[in-house]
């Protein structure tokens, strides 16, 4: 072997153990974050929703109406409050992210009614 091929192989040891332990990639790889989303109708044309990630840290929330929601309180936490059409469904979606960059996306739905649920 030549010292040039020696030196190689000297300097590619550490760096293969490091990546055979899972020390090489970053301590937080972006991923998925799996996410619920529970959602029910207050009665005289409001609605309430929270979402509740499941691991990771640090979350940041954004809400987005789909169907029949007007959000009018809560964007950007954990718990959202709207306005909808009575006598039809109300869906949003939303996308939480950790502070190590996993996302994750659900929706939730309830019924828009004129007497609390």
């Amino acid at each position: 072997m030549t010292s040039s091929a020696r030196r190689r192989t000297l300097l590619a040891a550490p760096l293969l153990t490091l990546a055979a332990l899972g020390l090489a990639a970053p301590a937080h790889a972006t991923g998925t974050l799996p996410v619920g989303v529970q959602c029910s109708g207050e009665g005289r044309g409001l609605f309430d929703c929270s979402a509740v990630p499941v691991g990771g840290a640090g979350y940041s929330y954004t809400w987005t109406p789909v169907y029949n929601a007007w959000i009018t309180s809560g964007a950007g936490t954990a718990g959202i409050l709207g306005r909808c059409n009575v006598d039809d469904l109300v869906i949003v979606s939303v996308t939480v992210t950790d502070h190590y960059g996993n996302t994750g996306t659900a929706q939730g739905s309830a019924s828009c009614t004129d007497i609390s649920q």
